[in-house]
């Protein structure tokens, strides 16, 4: 993940967006906050280490994330928690728990 400066230009998220996508199969995504700007960079994360994105103008640290399951995890989404509706039940929000499991009806 890179975080932007809260002085970070448009065009300067979008110089590391585009270096970012010079490497190739990696996955970017830019997530704008109150403050700041995050830039998940999913894939290879040598190949990310390798660009040098802490030198780059409006770039304030890059924090490596090697966890599963990235795009899934609260580090990378800065939104509410995710609730899904179904069959009339909510699922998630973190008001309550649930567990889905078992194999499906045949």
């Amino acid at each position: 993940m890179i975080v932007m400066t809260p002085q970070a230009t448009a065009a300067d998220i979008d110089a590391v967006k585009a270096r970012l996508e010079s490497v190739g199969h990696l996955h970017v995504l830019v997530m704008p906050g109150e403050l700041t700007t995050a830039i998940g960079a999913i894939g290879d994360p040598e190949g990310v280490s390798e660009l040098g994105l802490e030198g780059m103008v409006g770039v304030d640290r890059v924090v490596p994330i090697s966890r599963p399951y990235k795009l899934a995890s609260s580090e990378l989404a800065h939104h509410a928690p995710t609730v899904l509706e179904i069959a009339g039940r909510r699922v998630g929000g973190g008001d309550t728990f649930c567990l889905i499991a078992g194999s499906p009806s045949t």
